[in-house]
């Protein structure tokens, strides 16, 4: 029981950290790659209590977020492509570890979803990123993050469902600002989704 106490405080102080860190994002504060702290932070902690496919994914993310803060877009998406790819082989390996069974209702309403995301991005975003390696890279990068989306729906536990959705809204309103049209108030619309999401994924796995 003093164990996990202990654990659970040493969690809260991390969660502090990485709010408090996400907080100084969003300040005026001219902090070079201010907006890679909070992962950062959760990927120290993470290198000893989370599986190691969390901690690859955290630092996949990590440089995306630097490579998004020095305009390098291709990088950063091929960053946050390699960390949705651990996250899919962590969410794989869960489920055959936890029952690797689950009703054909739920595969094909989490199917359907999915299918929904993805044809959306396809149909309605992609139209819109200029032609060649960046439109080639986007389609690429919604099919990954669609099966990352998938893989954690079928885990039957919320944080990583939640987690999962709210990284592709992220996503989404990221593609349809720089691609569609301006959206309002974008750097909280994509980055406070994307905190919590990167949050519920490691607080979670650190339980599991």
């Amino acid at each position: 029981m003093a164990k996990q106490t202990t654990s659970y405080i040493k969690l809260a102080a991390v969660s502090l950290i990485y709010l408090l860190l996400c907080i100084l994002f969003f300040t005026s504060t001219a902090i070079p790659f201010k907006i890679a702290f909070p992962v950062a932070s959760l990927l120290i902690s993470a290198l000893w209590v989370s599986p190691w496919q969390i901690a690859a994914a955290l630092l996949c993310a990590a440089v995306g977020d630097v490579m998004g803060a020095k305009g390098i877009f291709l990088w950063q998406m091929g960053a946050f492509a390699m960390s949705h790819l651990f996250l899919i082989w962590y969410f794989v390996s869960r489920f055959f570890k936890m029952n690797g069974m689950t009703s054909v209702k739920n595969i094909l309403f989490t199917t359907i979803i999915v299918i929904c995301v993805c044809v959306f991005a396809i149909l309605i975003i992609i139209p819109e990123v200029p032609a060649g390696i960046v439109r080639n890279g986007a389609t690429i990068y919604a099919i990954i993050i669609s099966i990352m989306l998938w893989c954690a729906l079928l885990q039957k536990d919320s944080a990583y469902a939640v987690g999962a959705i709210l990284f592709v809204i992220s996503d989404l309103v990221l593609a349809w600002n720089r691609f569609v049209s301006p959206v309002p108030y974008s750097s909280y619309m994509i980055m406070i989704p994307y905190y919590a999401s990167q949050l519920l994924f490691f607080a979670r796995s650190v339980k599991a």
